[in-house]
């Protein structure tokens, strides 16, 4: 299943669901859904497949984007900007978008290369990937990513997260570059793999081979 339109838009954008106040559930053991299209926008809650989700999201198979996801605002990722709930993919979720104007996801804060932000006022949601990949081992120009914000709040795979991070094997490929954060400033939060983790990550295996830096 693909998505292969450019998008543009100001917020609540995905390449596939733009919002969703509801449940969410795509079975898609025997298949791939890919989002192909380049996303622009210049509002909040922006995703290569979802831009906001407050219900739950249960995909079976592989979630993949490969398009850009620019935002000249807050909450972009690679596959989801913004959730509100439990996420599963029981399958691979990648970014592998080529970088444009330098990145492959680029907003403001909490910019990550699969999820900007999972937010729970609880910390009681629980993010359930098993295997994650951002960006491409052999080609460094993928899964660039690029936060232009004071707080920075970008990772690899997760900006923010205000819950659980439970993963059998996590890989970022692309650099994370943090433009207004200073690599001495304590409100800036910068990460291979998560920006800021405010609960509990059990990675079976985590690797970074991204260039990660301030200002």
């Amino acid at each position: 299943t693909d998505s292969t339109k450019n998008i543009k838009g100001v917020s609540y954008i995905g390449g596939l669901i733009g919002s969703a106040n509801a449940s969410v559930t795509i079975n898609n053991a025997s298949i791939e859904v890919t989002n192909k299209s380049n996303i622009q926008a210049t509002g909040n809650y922006v995703g290569g497949h979802i831009g906001y989700i407050e219900g739950v999201l249960f995909v079976s198979g592989d979630a993949v984007n490969e398009g850009f996801v620019h935002s000249d605002s807050e909450y972009v990722g690679g596959i989801i900007g913004y959730t509100k709930s439990n996420v599963t993919i029981d399958g691979t979720a990648k970014n592998n978008a080529n970088s444009v104007s330098g990145a492959a996801v680029k907003g403001k804060n909490y910019v990550g290369g699969i999820i900007g932000y999972a937010h729970s006022t609880s910390d009681d949601i629980v993010i359930n990937l098993s295997t994650v990949i951002n960006g491409d081992a052999s080609n460094p120009s993928k899964g660039k990513i690029i936060a232009t914000g004071a707080n920075g709040y970008v990772g690899g795979i997760v900006g923010r997260l205000n819950g659980s991070y439970v993963t059998i094997e996590s890989s970022n490929y692309g650099s994370i570059t943090a433009n207004n954060v200073s690599e001495t400033d304590s409100t800036g939060y910068i990460g291979g793999i998560i920006g800021q983790a405010c609960n509990n990550v059990n990675i079976g295996t985590a690797r970074n081979y991204g260039n990660v830096k301030g200002k």
